[in-house]
């Protein structure tokens, strides 16, 4: 078995690789930067209030700034805790997509596909204040668990999931979507919904304690990304303002989930529905042209296509994506 995963895992952790690589080249200029604002938080000084609560890689960076020579320049740890996040969250998202395609030349499909979506985050942000790779591992798991139903486990992935970001809550965004499309969106239903709003209170809960236990004193603003962005609509179209960027990515995920079979399971209308709410909220807080803020639908809809590919065979999946002209 672990055998006839050894080529697709190095095909995994190349695409890992390639990420966290061109995430630090597009970004290495601002590197100490980001470093320095890591640190901040740790310190209960976040240079952005609402980032107060996004501790887990701050904490990992200094876990191995401890563990490393201290000759080795802060830089490099932060560079190489980069690689072990990409490698660890692509891991995960493999082998969810496994084990919802049962398709091994499938999940490295997702991961490729996810992959594309992330190259283009660097050229939209010069920063990142915590972890991506981690918002997609963490999604990843919100999905696997949700459509399994594991709720203890689930919460303990949203409490830690919190500490990295706020995105912990869209647990039950996906909870919700897939048990309002299992059993019906109807009141009756009650008790399938209620371990979404437990998830969400788990969630807030654990993002507040965060915030308040390390800055008791924080003065909470919440930024609403979409104003900033429409003030900013001229730039957003251009070829460096991200829609364009964005519109490319649009397009490759429409025509891999296109050449998927129909009628859809429930499950991928749930994890459909789970992507766009995801989406709606996305778009209000964040700034629509960096297009890091849409890694969690992304991620979101690659498992959907997974799900989609358990019962087609890849190269008939190929065939639909490239079907051959006929003359």
């Amino acid at each position: 078995m672990i055998r006839t995963h050894v080529i697709p895992v190095l095909l995994v952790l190349s695409l890992a690789l390639l990420a966290a690589q061109v995430s630090y080249r597009m970004r290495e200029a601002h590197l100490m930067i980001m470093y320095e604002a890591d640190m901040a938080v740790l310190r209960g000084q976040a240079i952005i209030p609402e980032f107060q609560n996004r501790v887990l890689g701050p904490l990992m960076l200094t876990f191995m700034r401890d563990l490393l020579p201290a000759s080795l320049p802060n830089k490099a740890v932060w560079h190489l805790m980069r690689i072990i996040q990409a490698a660890i969250a692509f891991m995960v998202l493999y082998g969810v997509a496994f084990r919802l395609s049962g398709r091994r030349l499938g999940a490295v499909g997702v991961v490729a596909l996810i992959t594309y979506a992330h190259l283009w985050t660097g050229m939209t942000s010069v920063d990142e204040l915590t972890s991506d790779f981690f918002d997609i591992m963490f999604m990843s798991l919100f999905v696997a668990l949700a459509l399994a139903e594991w709720l203890p486990l689930l919460l303990l992935c949203v409490i830690i999931g919190s500490a990295n970001r706020e995105s912990g809550m869209f647990a039950a965004v996906i909870w919700g979507s897939v048990a309002g499309l299992r059993y019906g969106f109807y009141p009756r239903n009650w008790q399938r919904f209620l371990p979404a709003v437990i998830v969400f209170l788990a969630s807030s809960a654990t993002v507040a304690a965060i915030r308040y236990g390390l800055a008791p004193d924080m003065k909470m603003r919440q930024f609403i990304g979409a104003i900033y962005t429409i003030s900013f609509w001229r730039f957003a179209l251009t070829m460096n303002g991200g829609i364009p960027m964005l519109m490319a990515t649009v397009l490759a995920f429409y025509l891999a989930l296109r050449a998927l079979p129909r009628p859809w399971t429930n499950d991928q209308k749930g994890l459909f529905l789970a992507a766009m709410v995801c989406l709606a909220i996305t778009m209000v807080f964040g700034i629509w042209f960096e297009l890091r803020i849409y890694m969690p639908s992304w991620t979101i809809l690659s498992l959907a296509l997974a799900l989609g590919l358990k019962d087609m065979p890849e190269g008939a999946w190929l065939a639909r994506l490239l079907p051959e002209r006929r003359t």
